[in-house]
């Protein structure tokens, strides 16, 4: 049977802004303006959209626990280690989605959550992460960053007091062997002494491929009421207040099916499909149902879009918007120049291809700025490293996959499927959580294939 080889996602865009970089890695030192656009660019949802009172009050409850040394320690007795490198070779999205099926997990076990990234010799990647050498932090053929950097994972994400409580992992094990550990999910943990507070802790020690393993075992019932009380102190652990927790009951790899069935559908046989993926122009049909507007002469008018293409593919997904604008080449041309005479001085609309869609869809598109040689963040394939590569290439590689999940999160429209990790994660970054039932919104989201229907975050 064969596999799909191309993803893609499509946004539709309001509109781009030009960005300044600011100048200072400070953002307490940063101008008013500057904290805004840092605050903007750093995050893939609006910072209006987090609740801040949960990081608040686990600071408060952590400042407090570190005052009283017996409530610290029975709050710490039981907890989850997640060591994130071993699945640091996948893309942006399957690491985030793992890291979130770990807090899920930790919170329902009633366990803080610790990261244990790998350090000195057991840190494999030049620069300390997958992620690569940011050049304004790395001086040219310097390893060492000027400034201390998290390692790993930790560089992409901000891990929050109330996940791991103020909780210290037991100096029992090196990383070695607590990397060995982990390779099986023991839900019932293992004792490990911490020499420094002289304590035992119930230790779970946990990576990628168990831990997602463990979370689809166990993950209806994680979402099941059969334990009222468990419910509510989940919710809580997930940093919700008691009267928040008391509503909580409300929240409840890629298909070659569904290319075999789409392209049958149109009357090719199982032996004779033509590509091995769903094409472009099926994503561009979930505009079918925006009729074209008229005004109040009778005549139809132009809706103009900005649309980005995030891609592992687009040298492929080029050549089928060529195709497209070939066959309507005719009927586009005349209806862009009858709409806007001007248009075609546009520099924009030179340097990007412009394709009139349905009628009345004036498609302008984009694509991240790579140079076309390779995609995934780890190389020319998860496992497939890129010969010559260097730390600061890793890295420009790393802000272009942020940066089109950063357009996806925050763009109008998503339109793109829930059979890879991208999708999954975007599901769940573009869901906002309401005060009125059902308490939550997702942004306008179009599944151009596959299942839809919405798994647990990160399945």
């Amino acid at each position: 049977m064969r596999r799909p080889s191309i993803n893609y996602f499509v946004v539709l865009l309001s509109g781009f802004t030009s960005v300044k970089t600011p100048s200072t890695h400070d953002p307490q030192t940063r101008s008013r303006s500057d904290k805004t656009t840092y605050e903007t660019y750093t995050t893939l949802q609006n910072t209006n959209y987090i609740d801040n009172r949960i990081e608040r009050r686990a600071i408060e409850i952590a400042s407090y626990y570190a005052h009283h040394t017996d409530a610290f320690n029975q709050r710490c007795d039981k907890i989850l280690i997640y060591m994130p490198d071993a699945f640091a070779f996948h893309g942006h999205a399957s690491q985030i989605n793992t890291y979130l099926m770990a807090v899920l997990l930790a919170t329902y076990l009633n366990r803080p959550l610790l990261l244990l990234e790998p350090s000195g010799e057991w840190n494999t990647y030049e620069g300390g992460s997958q992620f690569g050498c940011p050049p304004d932090m790395f001086p040219e053929n310097n390893q060492e960053p000027i400034e201390e950097l998290p390692n790993g994972f930790s560089r992409l994400i901000h891990h929050p007091v109330w996940l791991h409580n103020g909780c210290r992992i037991p100096d029992s094990h090196q990383y070695n062997v607590w990397n060995q550990m982990s390779g099986n999910f023991n839900p019932n943990g293992m004792l490990s002494h911490d020499s420094v507070s002289g304590r035992d802790v119930n230790v779970i020690v946990t990576r990628g491929s168990p831990l997602r393993g463990y979370f689809r075992q166990i993950s209806n019932e994680m979402v099941s009421a059969s334990d009222p009380d468990a419910s509510l102190r989940w919710a809580v652990n997930l940093g919700a207040s008691q009267e928040e927790a008391a509503r909580g009951d409300k929240l409840i790899s890629e298909s070659p099916g569904s290319v075999v069935h789409y392209w049958t559908s149109r009357d090719f046989s199982e032996s004779n499909i033509p590509l091995d993926y769903i094409p472009f122009e099926h994503y561009l049909k979930r505009w079918m149902s925006d009729e074209c507007p008229v005004n109040e002469k009778g005549e139809i008018e132009m809706m103009k879009h900005n649309v980005y293409v995030a891609t592992d593919d687009p040298v492929v997904v080029k050549q089928e918007i060529a195709t497209l604008m070939a066959v309507a080449h005719t009927a586009a041309t005349a209806a862009v120049n009858n709409h806007n005479k001007n248009q075609h001085h546009d520099p924009q609309l030179q340097s990007h291809p412009a394709l009139l869609f349905n009628g009345c869809h004036q498609l302008t598109f984009y694509f991240n700025p790579t140079q076309e040689t390779s995609f995934h963040i780890a190389g020319t394939g998860e496992r497939t490293p890129i010969q010559g590569d260097t730390c600061q290439a890793r890295y420009n590689r790393n802000i272009a996959s942020i940066a089109d999940l950063w357009m996806l999160a925050r763009s109008r429209t998503f339109i793109g499927e829930f059979n890879s990790n991208w999708g999954r994660l975007l599901r769940v970054v573009r869901l906002r959580l309401t005060d009125v039932d059902p308490f939550s919104v997702v942004l306008d989201m179009r599944i151009a294939w596959g299942r839809d229907d919405v798994g647990r975050p990160g399945l």
